[in-house]
């Protein structure tokens, strides 16, 4: 399954983990992360793609979460 390769890189694990707890910015994950931004938002990409996260925009700033009712359980099996 191509959500089982999603979900095999670490780096996109600690993302979903930090995003569980609350709404992030980017540039609050890649502090947290210690990657850079550009490194930080190509697995947000693959993450939003695969319909795990969810980003609204506020000014300059994006936010982002865990996606409502992601389910990722339920898709794996």
């Amino acid at each position: 399954s191509s959500l089982l390769k999603v979900l095999a890189d670490p780096t996109r694990l600690r993302i979903l983990a930090l995003v569980e707890r609350e709404e992030l910015r980017v540039g609050e994950l890649s502090a947290a992360l210690d990657m850079r931004q550009s490194r930080v938002s190509n697995h947000l990409r693959v993450l939003r793609e695969s319909g795990l996260l969810e980003e609204r925009s506020q000014g300059t700033s994006t936010w982002l979460k865990l996606a409502a009712g992601g389910g990722v359980v339920e898709r794996l099996w």
